[in-house]
């Protein structure tokens, strides 16, 4: 065989192993540029898609073709009068026009200096092609074998951007210049304002209605001897809606106000008891006044039953049968006193027992130490003693509405 022996490049008409007709047929026509039609009738019989080619060239494009899923083979020719032409294109034989020859990239044995013609020479392989994005041989991205300047920090920007006129600019100065500043102006302008809001004056609104609320919550208690749950509502209501109407909005105005309303429920109903502590030591003080002679009866039995609390053990079997027989308890027997009621009689009505009957004080000290004792009953004690069912259902509806409205989310 001498240098001048070519090859041509033969189709078998059937695929590599593992592969399916229709990747392959896609693959055809993206690298041979072939009609769908065309691609379809490949495989219908043999056929040369390569004439006169070296024989390295001609096992190149076998391997190209094998990739693809193609079986090819080389079949030996005739010496060709003359050099062959530059193996870049495929041509069908005896379906494809001259003018409309499907190219396919194929690896020459050496490569090629572009032309003047507009032809370029990949960096990586050497193929010369058309300039393109992609090596129509190695695949390889041109601009990747580009050098990379180096990529300034994301935070700089372009010098024009509306970030770095941002950063740049004097805060005054924003928007002055006109161009590429306004829309960095219009951002700024149009940013949402904070979500929270809570001034002095609404705090000063919400502390005010509930110091309101909780006094109405005493007046109607004294005057008509009875709580009204639905006033705790309504003082949440009224700390809520002042602190709104003020401009408070968020989850911490809303915190505020549900304090305050708690705050004003709880005073109005110590209020409430104090009063009614109050007014009864008066009526108390205008009875004895009154009734001095039948109080002295009262008086005389108090300062027995001191005297026998002095001469007495103090243990809790002793002051529960003292509590039975001197009618300082409803029980019947001892055992019916609870362990609450014996500490209220020791907290209350025993130091005081004993105290006039050590001193062995007159009718008017004794008179003076009972509208004393009144304030000394434990009000908060009274308070948690008397709550109810329907009062934590009211504090948790007012406490609710006020922390509601006052955070604008009712």
């Amino acid at each position: 065989m001498t240098d001048s022996a070519t090859f041509n490049v033969v189709t078998t008409g059937k695929l590599e192993p593992g592969f399916e007709l229709a990747d392959v047929q896609q693959k055809l026509i993206a690298a041979m540029k072939l009609k769908p039609e065309q691609a379809a009738k490949f495989f219908e019989r043999p056929r040369v898609v390569k004439k006169a080619q070296t024989e390295a060239n001609a096992g190149k494009i076998c391997a190209q073709l094998a990739r693809m899923g193609v079986s090819a083979e080389v079949q030996d020719t005739a010496p060709a009068m003359a050099p062959p032409p530059p193996p870049d294109k495929l041509v069908f034989e005896d379906s494809v026009p001259p003018s409309a020859e499907p190219e396919l990239a194929i690896v020459d044995d050496a490569p090629r200096a572009a032309s003047s013609g507009g032809d370029f020479a990949c960096p990586k392989c050497g193929h010369v092609q058309v300039k393109n994005e992609q090596c129509e041989s190695c695949g390889v991205w041109f601009h990747k074998l580009e050098p990379q300047a180096d990529t300034p920090a994301p935070a700089v920007g372009r010098a024009d951007s509306p970030a770095a006129l941002s950063a740049a600019a004097p805060a005054g100065a924003i928007g002055s210049q006109g161009g590429a500043a306004a829309p960095v102006e219009s951002q700024l302008r149009e940013a949402p304002p904070d979500d929270s809001a809570l001034s002095p004056a609404a705090i000063g609104a919400a502390f005010a209605a509930a110091l309101v609320g909780a006094w109405v919550w005493k007046f109607v208690a004294v005057t008509f001897q009875f709580e009204f749950g639905l006033i705790a509502w309504g003082i949440g209501g009224a700390v809520g809606a002042a602190a709104a109407g003020l401009g408070s909005k968020g989850m911490k105005a809303g915190v505020v106000c549900a304090v305050l309303a708690l705050g004003a429920i709880a005073l109005g109903k110590y209020w409430s008891y104090s009063a009614a502590i109050s007014e009864l030591q008066g009526h108390m003080l205008t009875a004895m006044a009154e009734e001095a002679d039948s109080m002295r009866g009262m008086y005389e039995e108090e300062m027995e039953d001191g005297r026998i609390l002095i001469s007495g053990s103090g243990s809790d079997d002793f002051t529960r049968r003292f509590m039975i027989d001197r009618y300082y308890t409803g029980a019947e027997r001892p055992d019916d006193i609870s362990d609450a009621e014996l500490a209220r009689f020791r907290a209350a009505e025993e130091p005081r027992l004993r105290q006039i009957a050590e001193i062995d004080a007159s009718f008017e000290e004794w008179q003076q130490a009972m509208a004393g004792s009144l304030n000394d009953i434990p009000i908060l004690q009274l308070m948690r003693e008397d709550l109810g069912a329907f009062d934590f259902i009211f504090a948790f509806l007012g406490i609710g509405t006020a922390f509601r409205l006052g955070s604008k989310m009712g």
